[in-house]
């Protein structure tokens, strides 16, 4: 028996994709919101300084994005997905507003059916 396999009748090793996993879910748990915006606001620096430091390697980076994402957005069918997600998206975000607006509405209106009892009580 070698080393991985009494290892593992040990109880005691975690498989390499165990450990990238933990490890990714220890980077993740550790992204809030304040620090991705706080990233999302010194990009710009960060861009400028990685251009001036290493030229090439910002121009082969931008290169590669560009490929990639023109590669997904100029396929048929991920474009067909998107839209109809995006439509999708937009009308449930409408459904929930003007439910909002209802209720908000509905709230109102009991509210001075409510005023307007207490008054005639009085």
């Amino acid at each position: 028996m070698d080393l991985q396999e009494s290892a593992y009748a040990n109880g005691k090793a975690e498989t390499e994709s165990d450990e990238e996993e933990s490890s990714l879910l220890k980077f993740a748990s550790k992204l809030t919101p304040d620090k991705i915006a706080e990233f999302a606001r010194d990009l710009p620096e960060i861009v400028e300084r990685e251009v001036k430091e290493n030229p090439y390697r910002t121009l082969g980076i931008a290169a590669g994005v560009g490929f990639g994402v023109g590669a997904i957005v100029g396929s048929k069918l991920l474009r067909t997905m998107l839209l109809a997600t995006g439509g999708i998206l937009a009308s449930e975000m409408a459904r929930g507003r003007i439910k909002r607006l209802i209720d908000d509405l509905v709230d109102e209106v009991n509210h001075e059916s409510n005023g307007e009892k207490k008054r005639e009580g009085f």
